[in-house]
């Protein structure tokens, strides 16, 4: 049998199957038709939708996902519940690593309280002992300042029992010097007046006046040996700076009308067989520093840095040119070479005392010609002439007045004795008297 034999069986076979069902199918078409939702996903009666009423395709497309959905349902069950118990498992899993982080958490919180708790406590113990201690150094900071005061107590009545021994509290201006007729060796081996010296004459034992002084006697003299002194006078005894009222071989004697002192480059002054001191005594810069300062400070509030200050052994000699016009208390202008003690100054009262000074130098204040740190008064306090002119010798003319200043005219300046304050003056002697012993 050939190919063509067997195919055209086959056909024939087919199509009489599909004439078969075909027939069965237009003869129960009536009960197809009342049952159609019974037999439209049937195989064999999907090819007769048209014949019910219903189209092929969207018949053919409902069952198809009717049985997709049917028999997805029975594959995807197992794997369905496969991940709810993967899903379950997961769950526990997390659930227990939760409880585990809330127990870690509640541990590591009750931990750090536990710390916090220890902390706090220490802070406060240290707090408290801070306070503590802070009282005690209070305490004994208030020991020390009780102790310091005492010892400052002390230390000044010490002070003030020296000052009493060494001579009278609250004489500053107490004037310490010689009788008009003593006489002082100088160079050339001459002996000549101290009444007679002028500043620049050169002494004996090679030293230069810097300056001579006139005051009004009446304080206490003594003699020792031939030389007429004022009680109050430093003299060289047993190798120790003393007053000469405190020399076992002073004799009082009468004051005179006026007593007369130098001031020398080495700060002493020889005469006969005693040296005794000059007017000024101490070129020490702290010494005069410290009193500068409190000269300063007591008139006023004037800036305290310069050159008087930094340097105040430089502008120890202060005063005006002799052809410098002072005002007088009667209003007069005269020259301040021609004023004399018991005059009667502006501002200044009664004349006391005459100075001479010999000085290098000449400063401007106000395009007036004033001695290197002389003090200029105003409103605001003291400030010492230091624009400096010239390096040059001059003559230079200074008082001592009843207030301590005198008036030019137009500008008051201080006189040598510069403040009316006897505490600075006696800080001044007891530092002198330190620096001497």
């Amino acid at each position: 049998m050939d190919l063509v034999s067997v195919l055209v069986v086959f056909l024939s076979t087919v199509l009489a199957f599909g004439a078969a069902i075909y027939a069965y199918g237009v003869a129960n078409l009536e009960e197809i038709k009342d049952n159609w939702v019974q037999y439209r996903c049937n195989p064999m009666y999907m090819p007769l939708a048209d014949l019910v009423g219903s189209d092929i395709f969207t018949n053919f497309t409902n069952c198809t996902l009717q049985a997709t959905h049917s028999y997805a349902g029975v594959v995807l069950d197992p794997v369905y519940k496969n991940f709810t118990i993967l899903t379950d498992t997961v769950n526990l899993i997390m659930n227990s690593m939760n409880d585990m982080r809330a127990a870690i958490t509640g541990a590591s919180s009750g931990f750090l309280s536990i710390i916090q708790s220890t902390f706090a406590k220490i802070q406060n113990t240290m707090s408290t002992s801070v306070q503590l201690f802070g009282h005690i150094r209070t305490i004994i900071s208030r020991m020390m300042a009780t102790m310091a005061v005492i010892m400052n107590i002390v230390n000044t009545g010490i002070q003030t029992g020296q000052s009493i021994q060494n001579g009278p509290i609250g004489k500053a201006a107490e004037f310490f010097c010689f009788h008009p007729d003593t006489m002082i060796k100088v160079k050339g081996d001459k002996a000549v007046k101290i009444s007679e010296i002028t500043p620049g004459t050169k002494l004996y034992d090679g030293q230069t006046v810097m300056s001579t002084l006139k005051f009004v006697g009446g304080c206490p003299m003594f003699l020792l040996g031939s030389v007429q002194v004022s009680g109050n006078h430093k003299v060289l005894y047993d190798m120790e700076w003393i007053r000469v009222e405190h020399h076992p071989d002073a004799i009082p004697v009468e004051t005179s009308e006026f007593v007369y002192c130098l001031n020398t480059t080495s700060h002493r002054i020889l005469v006969g067989e005693y040296i005794f001191k000059d007017y000024e005594e101490t070129s020490n810069p702290e010494i005069l520093r410290e009193f500068f300062k409190q000269v300063q400070t007591s008139y006023g509030t004037h800036d305290i840095s310069h050159a008087k200050i930094e340097t105040p052994e430089k502008y120890c000699y202060t005063g005006i040119l002799p052809t410098t016009l002072v005002k007088t208390e009667t209003g007069d202008m005269v020259p301040a070479s021609t004023v004399k003690i018991g005059d009667r100054l502006a501002l200044g009262g009664v004349v006391k005392g005459t100075i001479r000074h010999c000085v290098y130098g000449q400063a401007s204040h106000n395009m007036r010609a004033l001695a290197p740190g002389t003090w200029v008064l105003d409103d605001d306090g003291v400030v010492p002439a230091l624009y400096i002119e010239n390096y040059e010798k001059h003559d230079y003319v200074q008082f001592v007045t009843e207030n301590c200043r005198y008036s030019l005219g137009d500008m008051i300046i201080l006189d040598d004795h510069e403040v009316d304050n006897d505490d600075i003056h006696n800080w001044r002697d007891l530092e002198v008297q330190k620096e001497m012993m």
